[in-house]
């Protein structure tokens, strides 16, 4: 029976003496510490493309034979081509393992809607997933439903039995990215440049065939474009990782709440901050250029309260963090809000299960609420703070339509300077050279939006940290 990772010890975990071989084991802080699964990595070395095929012996899956061509093969009647069972089981594991490296646990939703216009089906990713979980090749812990209704995504691990069966091959989770790489698949089908989806998001939503709409999406495809003229790359010296941005912009039941932009490439959204202590240099937005030229982050402080600030008259205080208050500490205060926020204004009980315990001091939801309402009184109410007093659950998606339109007012404005801003939910990504007149477009981005002028700070990464 394979190991219950979880269980184990958290310093440097290993199989028992017992075993056949003893295999070093990432350490996996918590279901808090995960990354989405890309569907883009591939194996690159000959050990990589062994174990791949071996895994797909032991599990019954199509998978060709060592040496064969695996280029995604054309669907009849011109529909785009979907990935095979040998490619979806190639990406999974690949990520897994490239995962593992920073104890990431991988993460993909389960619903077939979230199939939609996805390199794979989800026929087939269930039939690649439910042969590995059967094997015990992989540990799952099943998504659920937040109280306000959002989704979160079933994650995933691997298992001491698929470690060990990687040694075996010469594949070590320590060097992952030596054996598979990331790489943009040209059989992706296009999605629309603009969804709306239900506010469980669990359902896709036509979109309107107004002016709105058609003003809308020609934004999003001509930003696209831009994009695609700029050299975006990440990484270490010798080892860059190549990113080509693809741009959605996904709204909740109307064009009014929500539609932030997503990159539905492997995304630089999902690498880790640049001044994360967590992360090598290389692994993160740090490391990022842009044309071959370094670039910052100019970030919101304190968006959240930022927006509301702003929404409710009133200007921004003389705080060093708006989020430190007598009593608790920023992640505390942070993620109180988020969860509030998300629940329509209704006071959670118990912090996410996501959520690092630890980040709390021992402190519960009530003990943030206490601290930020008494600092903060207008937060009473925010539902009607942000226009919908009689749509309580769509009050995150109401804020987050906010920040959207603040951060890509300037992402837009930028643009029309020849200057490519890479938006992030709360700030943007600029070659350095930019930084003067790109803070001065994301501080009339929330002007514009929320009424008020927040504060910007630069984020930058030290090589080698």
């Amino acid at each position: 029976m394979n190991e219950n990772l979880q269980d184990l010890p958290e310093d440097v975990l290993r199989l028992p003496a017992t075993s056949e071989a003893s295999v070093e084991l990432p350490v996996y802080p918590g279901l808090w510490n995960h990354r989405p699964v890309t569907w883009a990595a591939r194996p690159t070395s000959p050990e990589a493309k062994a174990l791949c095929w071996a895994l797909s012996a032991e599990l019954g899956l199509d998978y060709p034979e060592p040496g064969a061509d695996t280029a995604t093969k054309p669907r009849k009647r011109g529909r785009p081509p979907k990935m095979t069972e040998g490619q979806v089981l190639e990406a999974f594991v690949g990520d897994l393992l490239l995962h593992a490296r920073h104890g990431e646990w991988s993460m993909h939703p389960t619903s077939p809607v979230f199939f939609t216009g996805a390199p794979l089906g989800s026929d087939i990713f269930q039939a690649v997933r439910g042969a590995l979980r059967r094997a015990e090749f992989i540990e799952e812990k099943p998504g659920y439903r937040l109280p306000d209704g959002l989704t979160v995504s079933t994650k995933y691990r691997p298992t001491a039995t698929l470690f060990r069966m990687a040694l075996e091959h010469g594949v070590s989770w320590r060097q992952a990215r030596k054996h598979f790489s990331r790489t943009e698949d040209a059989g992706q089908k296009a999605r629309p440049t603009v969804e709306i989806r239900s506010r469980f998001g669990d359902e896709v939503m036509p979109v309107p065939d107004t002016q709105a709409a058609r003003l809308t999406s020609a934004q999003v495809a001509g930003f696209n474009a831009f994009v695609a003229g700029f050299q975006i790359e990440s990484g270490a010296p010798g080892c860059r990782d190549v990113h080509r941005p693809v741009f959605q912009r996904v709204f909740t039941e109307s064009l009014d709440y929500h539609g932030r932009l997503y990159d539905r490439s492997p995304s630089y959204q999902h690498l880790p901050k640049p001044d994360s202590t967590r992360y090598p240099w290389a692994e993160t937005r740090a490391s990022m250029t842009i044309n071959g030229e370094p670039v910052i982050e100019l970030d919101v402080h304190a968006s959240s309260l930022t927006i509301l600030h702003g929404m409710a008259g009133m200007p921004l205080p003389d705080r060093e963090d708006l989020y430190a208050l007598p009593g608790i500490n920023r992640e505390t205060g942070k993620t109180w809000l988020k969860q509030y926020l998300g629940s329509g204004g209704q006071t959670p009980v118990r912090w996410a299960r996501d959520e690092d315990p630890e980040q709390f001091n021992g402190l519960k939801p009530t003990h943030a609420r206490t601290a930020l309402l008494e600092a903060y009184p207008f937060l009473d109410d925010p539902s009607a703070l942000l226009g919908v007093p009689t749509r309580m659950e769509l009050t995150w998606h109401a804020f987050a339509a906010i920040e959207a339109r603040a951060v890509l007012g300037a992402a837009f404005r930028l643009q029309g300077e020849g200057i490519l801003a890479l938006p992030l939910h709360d700030g943007i990504i600029v070659q350095e050279r930019h930084q003067k007149r790109a803070r001065e477009a994301l501080v009339a981005g929330y002007r514009a939006e929320a009424g008020i002028t927040p504060v910007i700070r630069v984020k930058r990464g030290v090589e080698g940290a």
